[in-house]
């Protein structure tokens, strides 16, 4: 299972990402675009037995968590709602806030974009 691109626009990362946050949390440049997994996985010998988009059960209700939290992280009256329900962000200081949000939205709006996706293979040979 991994993050893909749908499609071969993989550059918009660097618009939705521009300041390389989402890449920053996950350790990465880009997201590979599907096609590609599957010639990979081809070369390295394996048969591709099924391909499983699970966009819609992880990444986008995720996505929308995660946008409703940047909202409400992005004012004073949220920040204080999300202390009182997370006790650990009492510690939290405007600047550790200012940090978040933008991560928060960069992640967001990758999540609005990009794919997940589960691929069954076998081992030839």
């Amino acid at each position: 299972m991994d993050f893909t691109w749908p499609d071969e626009r993989s550059a918009r990362i660097d618009r939705l990402d521009p300041r390389g946050l989402v890449r920053a949390a996950w350790r990465f440049d880009d997201f590979e675009r599907l096609d590609r997994y599957l010639a990979g996985a081809t070369r390295a010998g394996f048969e591709v037995r099924a391909v499983h988009d699970w966009i819609r059960p992880v990444v986008r209700r995720s996505a929308r968590l995660i946008g409703a939290v940047g909202a409400v992280a992005a004012t004073g009256p949220g920040r204080l709602a999300l202390r009182a329900r997370w006790p650990g962000l009492r510690e939290f200081a405007p600047a550790d806030w200012e940090a978040l949000c933008p991560v928060i939205r960069a992640h967001a709006a990758a999540g609005r974009e990009v794919g997940y996706t589960a691929l069954v293979l076998d081992k030839r040979g």
